[in-house]
């Protein structure tokens, strides 16, 4: 015959579910003398199972066993606990029979009610043993649409299947610490923020809610995983590699600090690598850019392009020793107002062809062969073994043998003038008029 007890310790030597249970009569009042029950379970033994004690104040059910003698060893126990049974019952305030949560602790709870949502009233007396999380099985349409499994301390797991007219809509298996960490596996709509499974921790009521790992399949970002924490991140490789990849399709990867503080790349033992297929860009909006080699050199180079430096006010090189720039073909530098060059020793500049430098319209090239300053149609040239100074279609050469003046109008204006150590006079005679006396 099933008989009914409540439990009044749960102090088991044998570590194996033993409780000890005062028998209980109609009333509800001891009509014999304590009693131990081992436990009954659907998979119970040699070390493996399901095994859930009731704790003190619990109503059970149990049964007189008598066990069979083996090998002339007769068992210690007499009698089988079956299970609790949640039917409510007087108790001191605050005395948990099945469960608590941490909020509810057994020693002082304050504000946990009963199964008619009632307080704790004056004479400290409560309804409890209830099954756990009732309010929540129930709540909405009162059907048990959980199925809840809630250790004493608050440990629980809860799988849930309640959708109802009120607006619920819980299609999850949540494990939960009695401290509120918890992984929940949620398979409710998208549309809802569901549909994903989260690993979470208690810290709630902050701007961003709890430290968590999202998996996220449907929704807004779906087929997406987010990790989100108030504070700092780590990710650790002890020997090997790490690794961020966008394997296909059209996307980007980001690095934002929105916060007071830096973004900083260091790298110990070997290089910094940036490749990009295209371009590369980098942007200080309201300060510098500085690059330091601390004990080698700033190469900056292209296989098949140009290098630009573009100023909107100053460009300014300085070098301990020398500053040299080389190329193949051709160096331009170009300024809106001035260039200015200084060297303490000397400034060296070499080209295999050719340095040009352009103020407004006035260039001045040199090569090879010499050197040529030119504004619009004025020209001053150094080549070779003469100068050359040309104005639009005039020219005056000078050579170590002669003085070549090429003109369409030439004119000698003096008192005095000597050709081949003949002086005379060559007032007012212009090329193409008489001749001038010997």
């Amino acid at each position: 015959m099933i008989k009914i007890g409540r439990v009044q310790s749960t102090v088991d030597v044998t570590q194996g579910g033993v409780l000890t249970i005062l028998p209980l009569n109609a009333k509800g009042n001891s009509e014999a003398a304590e009693i131990q029950a081992v436990p009954c379970s659907t998979n119970i033994g040699d070390g493996h199972g399901f095994l859930s004690v009731p704790g003190p104040g619990s109503t059970v059910l149990y049964v007189e066993m008598p066990f069979v003698e083996k090998g002339g060893n007769k068992p210690p126990f007499t009698h089988v606990w079956l299970g609790a049974i949640p039917s409510p019952f007087h108790h001191t305030k605050g005395r948990s029979s099945v469960a608590n949560d941490k909020n509810d602790p057994d020693d002082f709870n304050t504000s946990q009610k009963d199964y008619l949502c009632r307080p704790p009233g004056v004479d400290e007396v409560t309804f409890d043993a209830k099954a756990p999380e009732g309010e929540s099985m129930y709540r909405d349409n009162n059907l048990p649409q959980q199925d809840m499994w809630k250790s004493k301390n608050g440990d629980k797991i809860v799988m849930s299947h309640k959708i109802t007219s009120k607006g619920t809509h819980d299609n999850s298996i949540e494990i939960q610490a009695a401290s509120g960490k918890k992984i929940r596996f949620d398979d409710g709509p998208p549309e809802m923020h569901m549909d994903r499974i989260t690993l979470s921790d208690e810290r709630y009521g902050n701007t961003v809610g709890p430290n968590r790992l999202e998996v996220i399949s449907g929704g807004k970002h779906p087929n997406s995983a987010w990790l989100t924490t108030t504070h700092a991140q780590h990710f650790i490789s002890d020997c090997g590699s790490q690794f961020q990849k966008i394997q296909r399709g059209k996307a980007s990867q980001y690095r934002e600090n929105q916060a007071e503080g830096n973004i900083e790349d260091c790298v110990y033992n070997g290089d910094h690598i940036t490749l990009a297929e295209f371009n590369l860009k980098r942007t200080a909006v309201r300060a510098d850019i500085e690059e330091v080699a601390e004990e080698g050199n700033i190469l900056y180079k292209t296989n098949t392009g140009d290098i630009t430096v573009d100023s909107a006010t100053n460009i300014t090189g300085r070098a301990g020793q020398e500053i040299t720039f080389e190329a193949d073909t051709s160096i331009t530098t170009q300024a809106g107002t001035s260039i200015t060059t200084q060297a303490g020793t000397e400034i060296l500049n070499t080209a295999a062809t050719q340095i040009q430098f352009s103020v407004g319209g006035t260039t001045a090239t040199i090569t090879g062969n010499g050197i040529v300053q030119q504004s619009g149609n004025k020209s001053i040239s150094q080549a070779g073994d003469g100068i050359q100074i040309s104005v639009g279609g005039s020219s005056i050469t000078v050579t170590e043998d002669q003085i070549v003046i090429s003109s369409d109008n030439i004119v000698l204006n003096s008192d005095n003038v000597t050709l081949n150590n003949v002086t005379g006079s060559l007032n007012a005679h212009t090329h193409g008029s008489s001749p001038p006396p010997n």
